[in-house]
């Protein structure tokens, strides 16, 4: 869930962390987006 709430912060210029930061894992596949942009609007939380 932290993961979610940081790319959903960093799209939405929300993020206040650290400014650089080195992530090394698997690129999400297409089915991210739309469960992101549910929790932004708010149908989801």
């Amino acid at each position: 869930m932290q993961n979610c709430l940081f790319k959903v912060k960093n799209r939405t210029n929300d993020y206040h962390g650290t400014k650089y930061d080195i992530i090394i894992g698997p690129v999400a596949n297409d089915n991210t987006m739309p469960v992101i942009n549910a929790y932004i609007s708010g149908m989801i939380d």
